[in-house]
Formats: C-alpha cells, structure tokens, sequence
C-alpha cells in the first residue's frame, strides 16, 4: 500500500497571504477558471440588502470595508447578489441586443459622461478602494431572448438554435430565485430560462459572450446559483470565464450534489455544499444558532473535496451586527472557527457601516483568518452528540484543533485524544486562538465548553509532518512505453531486443519500497514515470527527494506540469537497493504533474518520491492597523431612490 497523503496528517499548505501578510504571490491554477490561491475573502449584498441592492448602498459596504481595516486583512471581495438586473416582465429578465441580460438602471444608474453602465461604474469604484467586484448569474438562455430570438454574439446562430426544445425527454425550466417571470404575487422560483443544448453550435458561444460582457464590465467574481447537479452549465461557465481573458472567480450555487466533489474542483473556486444560512422568509435575525450547527455535519463529510486552490463553501459569516446577526457570542465564534477549519470562503452577510466593535475585533483575529487561508480542509475526528472535534495539519507542521459543543443550551465537556487530531509528541504546548493563552496538551484533552462555544487552538510545529511521499510503480503514478515494475526476486525477461537493459537484469534479495522499482525509463525506448494528481497547498519551492538505483552514472529529466526539464545527474552502485538524491522544483497551489525521463540515454531505475516544502523562516507579521487616509468617497452623482 502506498504512503498516502491527507490533508489532515501532513498535506503542505501554505499559510496564507493576507494582503499585507503576503510572503509570497500566487500564480493561476490552470485547471480552474482563475487563479484559486486561498478562499475568498471579503462581502455580499445577499443577507440584509436581500432584493435591495443599490449602487449608492454597494459603495456605501465597499468603503466601509475599507474604512474598517478588514480589507487590509483580505476582506477584498464586494459581491452583488441577485437583483442587479432589470425584471419587469412575466416573461423574465429583460435582455439586450445579444439574449443578456440588462441592468437595472433605477438601481445602478448609468454614467451619462462615459456611457458605462451602472455595474461598470460600481466596479470602477470597488476597484480604486483596491477591492474587486462579484456579480450573480443563472443557468440557461432567457425567455426574453427566446421571444425576440436575440442573435448569438459573433456567430450565424440565433438564441431559438441553441435552446433545449420542450418537447426534449427531461425537459426542465431554468429557476430563477427572486421570482422574476413568476406570475403574481411573485412569491415562487419562476421558470425565466430555457435550458441550453450545449450539443447544438452556438450554445457554448453563447456564454462565452456573456463572461466577455462580464469581463468588460470589471468583474472579478461570478456566482452561478441553481446548479446543484447541473454539470453541463458549471463546464459551459467556467470554460467562457477562462477564455475572457479576465482572471474571474466561479463560485457554484446552491446545495451542490457530494457526487460531484471532484468534478467541481476541476470547474470552479468554490461551491455552496447546503441551502443558506439566513432564515426564509426573512426574520429579524440574519440566522440563528441552529442553522450555523448544520455546518458540522457538512464540513466533516465535503472534508476531501475541499484545499489547495478550491473550497468549499458554507455560505456567509453572520456576524458583525452585534445581537441582530442572531447569534451570541460564543456562536459567533464557533461560526467564525469552523469556517476556518474548514477553509471555506468567509464572505460577511452584515451591514458594514453599523460595526459592532466587539464583533469587528473578532473578524479581524489574523490568528484565525489564516487558519482559514492555509487552505487545508479539517477532519472532524470527534463525532458524539453535542461534541464535535475538528483537527488539521498546517504546511509547517503546526496542528489546529477545534473543539466545539454544539448544544445552544447546555453546557458540554468536550474530550479528544490528540493522536487523532495528528499530535504525537508526549507533550507539547498550544495557543488558544481566541484568548492568546498558552496550554499545555498531553495524550488526552478535555475542556469545559458553554452553549455553542469554541476552542480553537494552534500547536506548535510538528515533526516529521508537512510531506507526500509517492512511490514510482503505484497510482498515481502512471508508466509509458518501456517503462515497467520489476520486482524481486527479478521477473524474467523474454528478449534483450524487446525489453530495456534494465528490466532484464537479474536481481536478488533487494530493499526497495514493497519489493519494487520502475525501470525501462529513458533510453530508445522512451520510457518515462509520470507522477498525477500532486496535489500541494501552496505555491513555492519544495524539495524533491529520489529513491533510485544505478550502477555507474545516469540522469533524470525531471519536468514539473510539462515545463522546460530540470536535468540531474546520479550516480551508484547497487541495483538492489536504493541510493537518495534531491533537488528542488517549483509547484502551484493545487493539483501538478512531475514526470520523470531521459530524452538523451537511459535514466536510473526509480523507487520513491517524496516531496518536502521549503518553508519560510518565520511567521508573517500582523500589519499595524492605524487609521486610513486618502480613501475614495463614493461620488455624489447618484439620486436617493
């Protein structure tokens, strides 16, 4: 059996970058749409704005974003839910010219003296705070377009062409969520889209021009909502956002199916794994205590889905607003903690220009907000009525242990055995994230926990951990033309002519990992050993250490997701037991491919790789947190409505 990585024993991450806590910068991940280097960081109009969204009250957040200090903490993102787009039709959205559709200009006025739009000014804005812009989305080709059978931008194709026909097996309508085409009260999803035939010519074209619309307005984030099994629309929008030319964000919604996990990771930043946490209909809380605890269960089973470059997302934090975010305090912290441990997206639902002072202080814990943006996902290891336990493992070594009581009402003793939680030393201290104190961990924990309360607590740097460790001859790995396992005692060879000179040699008694080594690589045959999947929480250099054999000299050309090849050359003596050798490549957040070859003669035979982050020296500093001058006011263009 292979060593096997996972991301709570040992998968490296990287701590992250928190704007001015940046060590390093990120490059994108090219198998989703965008760079994906940690969780989104930042707000949304969709939890008290709800159907209100204005340009006035959207620069009114972004500035107190800014004005707060939680931009300079990563809190960057500015996200316009739905409602950003005309509907006054029981046909569904307007559209314009090309079936998209149009923005509603009594709640984001155009700029008469540029001619742009009312979401091109917002971006405009959002961007000189330094901030970025999201905007929402649905699925399918809308009624409107469909009526006036709008042309498809760029191409022969007309919206009637590429629309799925009713009478297709399974047909189903596209649901739009603020009832917009529901006839009255306007109460219901409504049913403003057709479905897309992505078989037909056009389809994809079709949404590539909607992501370039999108792009040429300035956003920087897309939410696709009503696609909880829909993977035809999920590749259709990340396929357009990619080739925009814009580095986009696709964030799926709602209620995304499990089966999927790894299929979204392929598509998207990140995907809602429930229904929203705000109450429905709306109430005087933005949620409540029982909402947030469906969270434990969610994280502990989207667990292996999640890190490195996409995430999964348990919908906004609810907190900021003091006793109307519908939480105590102790709740807002166990909210704020398992998102953490669960390196989901944090994006505040609340009103940011009526901070609770006590609330901002606990947004704004960069202990806590890197524990998020490490992007490594926590297990749940204690499962066991009202105690719940989270634990994960850093890139560096450090282990973060959440312990939670999930009861609202009574109190609960919480008890962990750390050697599940990957904390194997006989004794070692830890920080209390929340007060700062120090605690000494042995064998067994246990605390004392009130209602909905919380211990997040942050190792030291544990050894031996942060590493993945492959070998040459099991999957991942994947072998090509002569490369071959050769096992001892030696399997026998039929011609020289026909098999590299490696495979046919005999050997005895030998001392490689399972009895087994990769041999044939190189050499006329072309053999080669490539490594898939390596999966690594962040961007930088890592040490890449060889178990290989050879007697004499011989070389590696070592390629990092099909780079120009590193060459090293080796040397040894021995064929039955390996000799170690190391070097250093560079690898991005997420999923990579390092191949070993010899385009130029026979390489050495191959046992083992494994691979060991380079990390930094010591800690990014918190930033002073003074007062910020010299910041954008929103323009006074704009009439109350």
């Amino acid at each position: 059996m292979p060593c096997e990585t996972t991301r709570r024993r040992g998968t490296p991450t990287y701590l992250a970058a928190l704007l001015t806590l940046t060590l390093c910068l990120f490059a994108p991940t090219g198998a989703h749409a965008q760079s994906t280097d940690t969780p989104t960081m930042g707000w949304s109009t969709w939890s008290f704005m709800r159907g209100g969204p204005t340009l006035q009250s959207v620069e009114a957040q972004a500035l107190a974003l800014k004005t707060s200090g939680l931009a300079a903490l990563g809190y960057d993102y500015v996200n316009v839910d739905d409602y950003w787009y005309i509907c006054g039709s029981p046909q569904g959205p307007q559209v314009d010219g090309f079936g998209h559709w149009m923005v509603d200009p009594g709640k984001f006025p155009s700029d008469p003296s540029t001619g742009q739009n009312g979401i091109q000014v917002l971006a405009n804005y959002v961007h000189s705070l330094g901030l970025k812009l999201g905007l929402y989305v649905t699925p399918g080709i809308p009624n409107q377009a469909l009526m006036a059978n709008t042309p498809v931008q760029g191409t022969p194709y007309h919206a009637n062409d590429i629309a799925l026909p009713k009478t297709a097996p399974g047909y189903t309508p596209e649901v739009n969520y603020n009832a917009c085409g529901a006839p009255p009260p306007y109460t219901q999803k409504s049913a403003p889209a057709a479905p897309l035939n992505y078989a037909t010519p056009g389809a994809q074209a079709f949404i590539n021009s909607w992501a370039d619309e999108f792009a040429s307005w300035g956003v920087d984030d897309l939410k696709l909502d009503g696609v909880t099994n829909d993977q035809p629309d999920i590749r259709a929008w990340s396929t357009a956002l990619r080739q925009s030319g814009r580095p986009i964000r696709l964030q799926l919604s709602n209620d995304l199916n499990i089966v999927n996990g790894y299929k979204n990771r392929q598509q998207a930043s990140a995907w809602r794994t429930g229904g929203d946490i705000e109450p429905y209909p709306p109430g005087k809380t933005l949620t409540d205590w029982a909402k947030v605890a469906t969270r434990f269960d969610a994280v502990g089973e989207w667990q292996p889905f999640g890190g490195a470059g996409a995430y999964n997302d348990y919908d906004s934090i609810e907190l900021g607003n003091g006793d109307t975010d519908g939480l105590t305090v102790p709740e807002r912290q166990s909210q704020l903690s398992l998102w953490a441990l669960g390196s989901s997206p944090l994006i505040l639902g609340t009103d940011l220009t009526h901070l609770d002072p006590g609330d901002l202080s606990l947004l704004k814990n960069p202990r806590v907000i890197s524990v998020d943006q490490d992007g490594v996902d926590a297990s749940r290891i204690v499962d066991a009525s009202n105690q719940q336990v989270f634990a994960k493992t850093e890139w560096d070594g450090r282990v973060v242990l959440g312990l939670f009581n999930a009861s609202g009402t009574t109190p609960a003793k919480v008890r962990v055995n750390l050697a599940d939680a990957g904390i194997t030393a006989p004794s070692t201290s830890a920080r209390d994230l929340w007060t700062g104190k120090l605690i000494r961990l042995r064998g067994t924990y246990s605390t004392q926990l009130g209602p909905g309360a919380v211990q997040l607590l942050q190792t030291a740097p544990q050894a031996g951990v942060g590493q993945i460790q492959l070998l040459a001859w099991q999957s991942p790995a994947k072998l090509s033309a002569s490369a071959k396992v050769d096992t001892c005692p030696p399997t026998t060879s039929t011609s020289a002519a026909t098999t590299p000179p490696h495979a046919a040699e005999a050997r005895g008694p030998c001392a490689f990992a399972g009895g087994r080594v990769v041999t044939g690589i190189g050499g006329r045959w072309r053999g080669a050993v490539t490594l898939r999947g390596i999966n690594v929480g962040w961007n930088g250099p890592y040490r890449l250490n060889m178990g290989y054999a050879v007697k004499g000299r011989a070389r590696f050309e070592i390629s990092v997701d099909n780079a120009k090849p590193e060459t090293v050359t080796l040397s040894g003596t021995s064929t039955t037991a390996p000799d170690t050798a190391s070097t250093q490549v560079q690898l991005r957040g997420g999923d990579n491919t390092i191949r070993f070859y010899n385009a130029h003669g026979q390489a050495p035979e191959l046992d083992n790789v494994t691979l060991l982050p380079l990390a930094p020296k010591s800690e990014p500093k918190t930033p002073r947190l003074g007062t910020l001058f010299n910041l954008p006011k929103p323009p006074k263009r704009h009439p109350k409505r």
